[in-house]
């Protein structure tokens, strides 16, 4: 019997042992048939055997065989080196392993694979100094594979291929700096292509051995950490991603230099710290200084610095200022796009839908869709259905159709996102919350009430988790819920509730707050439904006046307060102000948003507007 006839044999009951780092036990007749094997091919070619014992520490996948090339001197073994050095032999070693069924090659993917069974029994056979000397080899092997770009198809292909190959030939236990590197590529290339929780799995493994190896403040130590921050953040475990930030960023200073890229790169994360925790204010003017510091040690047009400003624009956002950050979305888009050609790029996606997303703030609604349209088919195209960066947008495009009156399409790509979201990252994830909250304001749009009622009650508990119970979207949040109480039948639960919001919100961001506005709009339309008409007005028109100072005259929040106002004026049977108010307001909506966009139908028709919360991407 053959050795790939007795690996069949013995998979089913060794593997579960290997997985496990336990010896297997392995019959008289299997060594004696792998002796034989072994005996004819160092008598015919034996640095086959050389090429056999190298595979024997990658994992049991398939091994690409361009990865048999010459490296840095003193990385291989001198018989190693001499085999890949001439192509010809190389070659020749391959086709003899598979001729003695010691691997499986696959010609057409130029693939070499070894069983783990063959493997484990190569590597019992060596002496512990040969092993180490074996396993440096591979380690310089995979590095030396890498590509240095993580967005093209045949880089992410080759760095998919790699990633199988980390665990079993144990990377993370290499000091050599280039291995090092390798590893860090390895987590950029996981975040480029949305894995998450693997880059943080990797980094979490790094991290604990290295910092057992080379000490606290080694800076492959401190770039893993940073890199773990970010990963964290990503999968909304905010606190933790603080606290790794907070606690590096002095030694990064120390070790590294105050404008090395990695120290900056921290520096930046902190202000993504300040959003995490609703200090919009204070993350706006950090990131003011870091985009300082980015400009005077790299210039304005660099790629880190077009990320610290793409910061600033959502800071710009978050503190209610769209035409400072249309401005600046609009820069960091175009100069990234012009200088990075390159396809499959999650970064041009996150930009284009920031610019997306501030167009519809800003009222904009038409061409929001225009870009988030276009900006969805690349994120489909290039990254894929389900990358997280492409589904980000998918939710941003429903929201902007719902504000575009196309509630069928929206809902599509609401109920799709959210779906997805669910199955990928799990129910208390920010983005699937944020996904959910989305999916709530359509149903509610499409009359489903109590669906919508039941999910935005849900989703704002597990805001209050995510964020705490004291961050801007989860009062923001409680603002829908209290909307849709109202819209139910029960305006007096509404009115607790939104004044609670209210209070909250003006404490957190102040009185001229888009966000302290829009709780105040429904406050207001909570008094008028309790036949507190006065009260009503009177809020009324304080809040619009401040939208005319904040938002000005004609932008859809500051039309949808004054449509209302006219309605609680006409109640109070302010016949004349009413009228006044009404004419401006409708020619304002025919000017800005056509006479056909349903805003303008409710003004017309005598219909409330209501304001509601989508959270923004942090």
């Amino acid at each position: 019997m053959s050795v790939r006839e007795y690996l069949t044999l013995l998979s089913e009951r060794t593997g579960p042992l290997l997985r496990e780092g336990k010896p297997p036990e392995y019959p008289q007749p299997m060594t004696a048939a792998w002796q034989l094997s072994v005996a004819k091919l160092q008598e015919n070619l034996p640095e086959a055997m050389e090429l056999l014992r190298c595979c024997a520490f990658f994992g049991p996948e398939p091994i690409p065989r361009d990865l048999f090339f010459p490296v840095e001197e003193g990385r291989v073994r001198p018989e190693m080196a001499q085999l890949m050095a001439d192509p010809i032999r190389l070659s020749k070693a391959v086709g003899q392993l598979g001729r003695y069924a010691l691997v499986r090659l696959d010609n057409s993917n130029r693939t070499v694979q070894v069983h783990r069974l063959i493997q484990a029994l190569v590597r019992e056979e060596l002496d512990e100094q040969t092993q180490e000397a074996i396993r440096v080899e591979v380690w310089s092997l995979l590095s030396a594979a890498a590509p240095h770009s993580f967005t093209d198809a045949a880089a992410q292909v080759r760095y998919q291929q790699l990633l199988s190959h980390m665990y079993p030939a144990r990377v993370a236990e290499s000091d050599l700096p280039e291995v090092r590197r390798f590893c860090l590529n390895m987590l950029d290339f996981l975040y480029t292509s949305g894995n998450y929780e693997t880059a943080s799995r990797h980094a979490r493994d790094f991290i604990e051995r290295w910092t057992a190896d080379s000490g606290k403040e080694d800076p492959y130590v401190l770039q893993a950490q940073a890199k773990y921050a970010n990963r964290l953040r990503d999968l909304g475990r905010f606190a933790q991603a603080q606290d790794i930030n907070r606690a590096i960023l002095p030694l990064m200073t120390r070790v590294l230099g105050a404008a090395h890229p990695d120290t900056l790169s921290v520096l930046s994360g902190r202000g993504a710290d300040h959003r995490a925790r609703g200090d919009f204010w204070k993350a706006r003017e950090h990131d003011e200084e870091v985009l300082r510091q980015y400009e005077e040690a790299f210039g304005p047009n660099d790629t880190a610095t077009l990320r610290a400003l793409n910061n600033l624009a959502l800071d710009y956002c978050l503190t209610s200022d769209f035409m400072g950050a249309l401005d600046k979305h609009e820069r960091t888009y175009m100069l990234f796009k012009r200088t990075s050609a390159s396809g499959g790029s999650p970064v041009l996606l996150s930009y284009w839908n920031a610019l997306a997303q501030v167009v519809r703030l800003i009222g904009d609604f038409t061409e929001a869709c225009d870009l988030g349209e276009d900006a969805l088919a690349y994120g489909r195209d290039q990254l894929g259905v389900e990358d997280p960066r492409t589904l980000r947008t998918q939710v941003d495009l429903a929201i902007a159709r719902r504000m575009s009156g196309e509630i069928e399409e929206a809902l599509a790509l609401g109920q799709d996102a959210h779906s997805r979201y669910l199955r990928l990252y799990g129910i208390h994830h920010p983005s699937t919350l944020a996904a959910a909250m989305c999916l709530a304001n359509l149903w509610r749009m499409t009359g489903e009430l109590a669906g919508a009622l039941e999910l935005a009650e849900d989703t704002d508990v597990r805001y209050a988790q995510a964020y705490g119970h004291d961050h801007p979207y989860k009062h923001g949040c409680a603002g829908n819920v209290a909307l849709l109480y109202r819209l139910s039948g029960d305006p007096a639960r509404a009115r607790s509730m939104n004044e609670s919001v209210l209070t909250a919100l003006e404490a957190r961001l102040g009185r001229d707050h888009h966000y302290t506005l829009a709780a105040a709009a429904n406050l207001a339309g909570d008094l008028a439904a309790l036949g507190e008409i006065d009260d009503a007005i009177r809020l009324g028109r304080g809040t619009l006046r401040r939208y005319h100072a904040l938002l000005g005259e004609e932008h859809p929040s500051t039309l949808a307060c004054a449509s209302n106002l006219v309605l609680d004026l006409r109640a109070a049977g302010h016949t004349v102000r009413a009228k006044e108010l009404a004419g401006r307001t409708h020619s304002s909506y025919v000017r800005t948003l056509g006479r056909e966009h349903p805003f303008t139908g409710a003004c017309e028709e005598g219909r409330r507007l209501v304001c509601d919360f989508d959270p923004p991407l942090l």
